[in-house]
């Protein structure tokens, strides 16, 4: 007896529980994590291009073995390269962050049984892309 009880109320509890949504919602991210990440990323490209021009001077000049100017010119390469998605997606960042707005709202949660439609606040950020 006790544990049918047990279940008939773990059994209606489970109807009135609502547990949040996985993969169909995309996180959005505030205006200052946006502008955050894409400086950044912003940084990250600098450094990259910086250390693949360097590379590429050092080699350049033909002072260093041909085994080492060949691995500095790849390297100096593949490191410009790597550079420019990280400037694209800098400006992505930093333009989604510009198209961030943020405000309040009521949002109406689901009925319990028996009980009235009921509206609680909460913060809505929306990114305009």
């Amino acid at each position: 007896m006790k544990r049918a009880t047990l279940v008939i109320i773990l059994l209606a509890t489970m109807t009135a529980v609502f547990s949040q949504e996985t993969g169909s919602r995309k996180t959005t991210l505030t205006k200052q994590e946006y502008l955050q990440k894409s400086k950044a990323q912003k940084t990250g490209a600098w450094i990259l291009l910086g250390t693949g021009v360097t590379c590429l001077l050092v080699a350049a000049p033909g002072k260093v073995d041909l085994d080492l100017a060949g691995i500095l010119i790849a390297g100096g390469g593949l490191s410009i390269v790597g550079s420019i998605p990280l400037f694209i997606a800098s400006a992505k960042n930093k333009k989604r962050a510009m198209a961030a707005t943020a405000f309040l709202d009521l949002q109406k949660l689901q009925p319990i049984a028996g009980r009235k439609q009921v509206y609680i606040p909460g913060i809505t950020v929306r990114v305009g892309f």
